[in-house]
């Protein structure tokens, strides 16, 4: 069966490629209750172990964050670049909050009170320019709830400068939604990304084919126990790049 069949295919080892690179963020704590996600830290984890298993990402080319602050979060991609060589793939899994204030998106640090203070926060675009600049392409999967506040909501803003893919784990307006899995609290959008990977098992992963199986595993085309249709995620937007980007 096509199970049995994808967990032989998964028992044999991915080679890896040294220029793929990883961020993960996973901001479960926050100062301001509203803008945590409980389960960020087992997303976190579960990203790596699946990135490392089934898509060729070197463990020591993996850089996990947990709980982050907003001077934190400023360095974390300006440090990271640091070890890039030009042409690198970096994809960053961003387990947090988000908002868009004055035509911007923001990453929001644990230590943001306020939804609107934007000294706790890194904006997108600073947080990605570093990166750019060492000319990685840049796969961006973000796992935020995104309530639209007069009319804006994360991932409003568009990255017009770099390769860049930008996915999202629900539609504007979405909430992200959890199931319990082995015992812990994981987070919809996380858990099917990891299935996926593991599905694909390759060093080369295609962004638009791959978003699109994600979107499959949430809606339940693909007998995935959580998929109610409560969360739909998005499909990437692209800048200098094209569905059939890899990963």
């Amino acid at each position: 069966d096509q199970d049995g069949y994808e967990n032989l295919l998964s028992e044999r080892p991915v080679e890896p490629v040294l220029t793929k690179f990883a961020i993960i963020i996973g901001n479960a704590d926050a100062k301001n209750s509203e803008l945590a996600l409980p389960h960020a830290a087992t997303d976190a984890e579960s990203i790596r172990k699946n990135l490392v298993e089934h898509a060729g990402y070197l463990a020591e080319n993996v850089a996990v964050h947990s709980n982050v602050n907003g001077s934190d979060m400023k360095s974390i991609a300006s440090t990271f670049a640091e070890k890039l060589t030009t042409g690198s793939t970096v994809v960053i899994f961003y387990n947090g909050a988000g908002v868009h204030l004055g035509g911007k998106d923001y990453l929001v640090g644990t230590d943001a009170e306020f939804a609107t203070d934007t000294t706790k926060m890194v904006g997108k675009q600073e947080f990605l320019r570093p990166l750019f600049d060492k000319g990685a392409q840049v796969f961006l999967f973000a796992q935020t709830n995104r309530p639209i506040v007069s009319g804006d909501y994360f991932g409003k803003e568009r990255v017009l400068s770099g390769m860049y893919s930008e996915a999202h784990a629900t539609t504007p307006g979405g909430q992200v939604f959890s199931l319990v899995t082995e015992g812990e609290r994981i987070g919809l959008y996380a858990f099917a990304v990891g299935r996926v990977l593991k599905k694909f098992h390759t060093n080369q992963v295609p962004v638009g084919e791959f978003c699109w199986n994600v979107f499959y595993q949430m809606r339940g085309g693909d007998g995935f126990v959580g998929g109610s249709g409560a969360q739909t995620p998005t499909l990437p937007v692209f800048n200098i790049m094209s569905d059939d980007s890899r990963f």
